[in-house]
């Protein structure tokens, strides 16, 4: 009866044990990785906006977001940096009187106050030179692609030039049809592309293609101040406690909004830093927020250069990219119904060293499949390539790069599995080393 009874109070003090090691693995108890707070420092990123490097609103969250490391003990310095950026007075686009919504590609190259006015022309990739010479070149979605997302409009604009165009402009395709922005691409993040060129959204290309077929008139206006020495501020903060290193990352940088494509990373980063800030381990933590993104980001060069560990010291670096957790959207006849799901434009890649961890720590978030090969985008790519054991997240959504990437575009719902396997996969590294 003594040998059981003890037997008993052995077992429920090892699955007490077990059980409070669970909760602790899968996070769940930490209420800085609840969906409602991730969602609430989506809601405070947004309102900050519009979020292009070197503005007012980005200088502004790069100082909350440091403030907010501060306020947990974190060590933190903010990095100012400086670069060539264009502010924008007026960007206009008229065809026979009608104003079509336009965006400048970076970086512009300004008309000035006075526009250009020249006649339309459709450009392709069989387009002779001579046809193009003296008007304003168009493009159409089909012939710029999806990979003007990540190759921007450089070629465009250089055979565009080349053949004599006076003007550019491209539509870019985008599932809900709005005007969407795109990255510039070197050399053209920080000089200017060769012609003034804009960008227009998916809804306005058929009365735009009808004119550029019929070489009709249009009216092409850029405007605003070209700073030469504009500055912007990245973020690092440090918790010294060892050797080894886990890394954080994520941009804070965008063209409007940016809700959904930085929101979700901004809130995680934070979100790890106020968990890490907490427990007990014994590795160091490095988190950098840097701006620049949307400018080939030159941002995460500056913090790269000057402040990562050693590859041989870096246990994990975690990049939280574009879109984390952002939901599916239906299109009806009355606009765009959002839907209970995350969308399938999201990408998981880490290291090959890391799939056995990743594959168990997200088995059941909806939306995520880490993957080893093919493509990777954003800064991940470069953390990847300068050898550090890595993984991280890039994507798209509905309203990727437009004006209406609000809050909307992600949930509570969608945030917390995220988190949850964040920590699970930081432990699981934790304890292999």
């Amino acid at each position: 009866m003594h040998f059981t009874r003890n037997c008993l109070i052995v077992f429920i003090i090892v699955n007490l044990i077990q059980f409070g090691l669970f909760i602790s693995k899968i996070g769940a108890e930490e209420p800085m990785l609840k969906g409602t707070a991730l969602y609430q420092d989506v809601a405070k990123y947004a309102e900050f906006a519009p979020h292009m490097t070197a503005t007012t609103g980005d200088v502004k969250t790069s100082q909350w977001i440091a403030d907010e490391l501060k306020e947990i003990g974190l060590h933190v310095n903010l990095q100012k940096w400086q670069l060539r950026q264009f502010f924008i007075k007026e960007c206009r686009f008229l065809m026979d009187g009608q104003n079509i919504e336009a965006f400048p590609f970076w970086y512009p190259k300004p008309t000035g106050t006075e526009p250009i006015i020249a006649p339309l022309a459709v450009m392709t990739k069989n387009t002779k030179p001579g046809e193009l010479k003296g008007h304003i070149a168009f493009v159409s979605s089909k012939d710029a692609g999806a990979a003007i997302y990540y190759k921007g409009v450089n070629n465009w604009a250089k055979q565009a030039a080349d053949a004599g165009a006076v003007g550019l402009v491209v539509t870019v395709v985008n599932l809900s049809g709005q005007l969407a922005a795109i990255n510039a691409r070197s050399p053209f993040h920080q000089t200017p592309l060769p012609l003034p060129s804009v960008i227009i959204a998916m809804k306005d290309q058929k009365v735009v293609m009808s004119a550029a077929k019929a070489g009709r008139t249009a009216s092409l206006l850029i405007d605003g101040k070209d700073n030469q020495a504009a500055e912007a501020f990245n973020i690092i903060g440090t918790l010294n406690r060892g050797n080894k290193w886990i890394v954080v990352t994520t941009p804070t940088s965008g063209w409007f909004t940016c809700a959904g494509e930085r929101g979700p990373g901004v809130a995680l980063f934070l979100a790890l830093a106020r968990w890490a800030s907490q427990s007990k381990s014994r590795f160091s933590y490095l988190f950098m927020g840097n701006s620049g993104h949307e400018l080939d980001n030159i941002g995460a060069h500056h913090t790269l250069d000057k402040y990562a560990p050693p590859v041989k010291d870096v246990a994990c670096w975690i990049h939280l990219g574009a879109s984390i957790a952002t939901r599916a959207w239906k299109r009806t006849e009355k606009g765009f119904k959002p839907l209970p799901k995350v969308n399938d434009r999201l990408n998981l890649v880490g290291t090959e060293d890391l799939m056995p961890i990743l594959n168990a720590a997200f088995e059941n978030v909806p939306g995520y499949k880490p993957r080893s090969k093919g493509r990777i985008a954003g800064e991940l790519r470069h953390f990847i390539t300068a050898g550090y054991r890595a993984f991280g997240f890039f994507g798209g959504h509905a309203f990727f790069h437009t004006r209406h990437d609000t809050p909307a575009t992600t949930g509570p719902e969608f945030l917390e599995p995220v988190g949850g396997a964040l920590i699970k996969s930081i432990q699981e590294v934790e304890e292999g080393q």
